[in-house]
């Protein structure tokens, strides 16, 4: 299992109720015209689960749902202080490489009586990603992050070749 990125495979000093985790039964499907960093650079906005949630503002019923279509979507807001090292991992079921993993930081807004789900600026990480076909890169990423200050919500997205993915927030 190799770490990708400057994450080692440490033990988090997070308490257990800190833990977030997930599953996604499958990834996200270009459209006829789309290549592939289109959905990487998307990552949220090419799931359909992800993007009724976005119209809908945030709206918590549509969050939390394990496993998801396409997408993960957790709250985060009690981890958002913006300084605890967090360490990010999943793993598909990927037979070749090419997978990816876009996780995205969200908050919820409300204005003039309406509410909104906006992306925290400069919070999306659509470069962990592994294109080595190799046993020890196949389908695994690891990532060390900090969960916004001003984050709610946590997205994760995966490209459709990444299918049954699993991943940790620790």
């Amino acid at each position: 299992m190799a770490a990708l990125g400057s994450a080692a495979a440490l033990p988090s000093p997070v308490r257990a109720d800190e833990t977030r985790s997930g599953t996604i039964l499958t990834g996200t499907e270009p459209s006829a015209n789309a290549e592939w960093h289109t959905l990487r650079d998307l990552g949220c906005h090419a799931a359909v689960d992800c993007v009724a949630w976005i119209t809908s503002g945030c709206d918590p019923a549509l969050a939390g749902m394990n496993p998801g279509v396409q997408s993960s979507i957790v709250d985060v807001s009690d981890l958002a202080d913006g300084t605890t090292t967090r360490v990010f991992s999943s793993r598909s079921a990927a037979l070749w490489g090419g997978d990816y993993t876009v996780v995205q930081f969200w908050n919820r807004r409300t204005a003039g009586g309406l509410t909104f789900c906006t992306e925290v600026p400069n919070s999306k990480s659509s470069e962990w990603h592994c294109w080595n076909p190799s046993a020890e890169c196949r389908g695994f990423h690891e990532r060390a992050l900090r969960v916004p200050v001003t984050a709610n919500w946590m997205t994760v997205t995966t490209a459709r070749d990444s299918v049954h993915t699993t991943w940790t927030l620790t």
